[in-house]
């Protein structure tokens, strides 16, 4: 009993080492494939941020193509203010219409694919009251059209571009006819003008706030630059983007928990794209746009935000735009952020279970089925020829030749048990047959030295 309660405890000892040692690979295994985990998030989100950074780069690139555009339409009306000989000498025609003036032009026969290509000068004031410094400026204003023209081509998101004087007049592009559209003194005192007034430097650009275009074309933001002759302010040159042009410049995205937004230096929107993909109709807060955990973030505190940042159950990454300081962001739910890595390293780690647990059972069947099975039948065997009972266990050929050795070997012990005990026997026999003998023979003397004895004393005088 005491020797069947090893060999049980010696496998189950066995058992446990196989699990405890497989335990700790698979614990192994844990950490290592955690530790790659973790790598791979930290590189993903690397390499989101980094292609977040290449959007900016082309929001910035094409942003700052746009205000080289404008600094070269205002070269150029600088230029014509300062040489005004080099335009042409008859101001461009004009009509008075009550207080208004504005440009007197003959209707064209176009088909529906052309368009006019022409501004519309309009303003508030008497033509014949105007002097030739107000002439200089009216040709000026007129000569920058194909200036307007050819800008319009390279900012496809430009909705209007017009220079508006200090003198309350206007040349707007692309042409509107003076019954739908002119001039307004309210254009002389929007913020974007009050800003352009008030700066030192005569080469400073401004972007106004998001506003919504009177003639139903979306979300607007204008871009304006003064315009000066000998120091002094003589109006400005502006282009309204549509902020629905930017969306070009930003990937599809088909997920409804992921997103851009671009925010300006006042927290307005002026650009979320997300799954529904529609562009912004009125000027909106970046807390009426962004997901709930994002709300209580404005430019300031967003700017105070790692470019990569954990904000609840969101990922949120962010990169500023040099030429404006308007910020692209990013956002995602962390749990669709990282569904690739977290299937992925999923399925690698079951897959590595899986495996690990087929080598465990199939290294476990080999060893039991080549070596434990047949060691306990080995050990059995052992008990049995011990006891005299060797032929009990069946061997496997490949343990046979192990199982005759032991057999021979307790037969053997058994037949030299047998003769040494039958040579006991026999030397017991000798020695009781000899002792025997020396009995008989010890008798025999005694009988002699008592008849000896006897005649001994039967002699007189002896």
């Amino acid at each position: 009993m005491f020797a069947q309660n090893s060999t049980e405890q010696l496998f189950q000892r066995y058992n446990k080492s196989v699990i405890v040692v497989f335990s700790g690979i698979m614990l192994l295994t844990l950490i290592i494939t955690l530790y790659n985990y973790f790598l791979a998030r930290q590189t993903h989100n690397d390499n989101k941020l980094a292609q977040l950074s290449e959007y900016s780069v082309q929001l910035n690139n094409k942003l700052t193509s746009t205000v080289e555009t404008l600094t070269g339409i205002r070269d150029l009306a600088q230029y014509y203010l300062r040489f005004p000989e080099e335009l042409a000498s008859k101001v461009p025609p004009l009509r008075q219409d009550g207080k208004y003036f504005y440009l007197n032009k003959t209707r064209k026969k176009l088909t529906a694919n052309e368009q006019i290509m022409s501004g519309n000068i309009t303003g508030v004031g008497r033509i014949s009251t105007f002097n030739q410094s107000l002439k200089n400026e009216l040709m000026m204003a007129n000569a920058l059209t194909p200036a307007f023209v050819s800008a319009q081509k390279s900012v496809k998101a430009a909705n209007w571009l017009y220079y508006i004087s200090m003198r309350r007049f206007v040349n707007l592009y692309p042409w509107v006819p003076s019954s739908i559209w002119q001039y307004s003194d309210k254009s002389l005192t929007n913020d974007l003008m009050l800003k352009i007034k008030a700066s030192k430097r005569n080469d400073e650009q401004f972007w106004s706030r998001p506003y919504v275009d009177s003639a139903g074309k979306g979300l607007n933001t204008a871009l304006g630059m003064g315009v000066y002759l000998n120091n002094k302010m003589k109006g400005a040159v502006l282009i309204d983007i549509n902020t629905a042009g930017l969306y070009n410049y930003l990937p599809a995205v088909s997920n409804e928990d992921h997103g851009y937004i671009i925010v300006d230096k006042h927290s307005h929107v002026l650009l979320h794209k997300n799954s529904a993909n529609l562009p912004l109709s009125t000027r909106t807060a970046f807390s009426d746009t962004a997901p709930t955990p994002l709300k209580k973030f404005s430019y300031q505190s967003l700017l105070n935000i790692a470019p990569s940042a954990d904000v609840g159950d969101w990922i949120v990454q962010r990169q500023q735009l040099p030429i404006n300081d308007w910020i692209l962001l990013e956002y995602h739910r962390k749990g669709n952020f990282y569904a690739t890595i977290n299937q992925r390293f999923l399925v690698i780690f079951i897959a590595i279970f899986l495996g690990l647990l087929a080598l465990l059972v199939v290294v476990y069947y080999v060893t039991y089925r080549s070596y434990i099975a047949p060691s306990k039948k080995f050990i059995s065997h052992i008990e049995h020829c011990s006891a005299g009972d060797p032929g009990k266990i069946k061997p496997s050929p490949q343990w046979r030749h192990w199982f005759n050795i032991v057999e021979d070997l307790f037969g053997q012990n058994r037949s030299l048990m047998q003769r040494l005990k039958d040579q006991n026997n026999e030397l017991d026999l000798r020695v009781k047959e000899k002792t025997q003998a020396l009995f008989y023979k010890s008798e025999h003397h005694q009988r002699d030295y008592a008849l000896l004895r006897s005649v001994m004393d039967a002699i007189p005088d002896y």
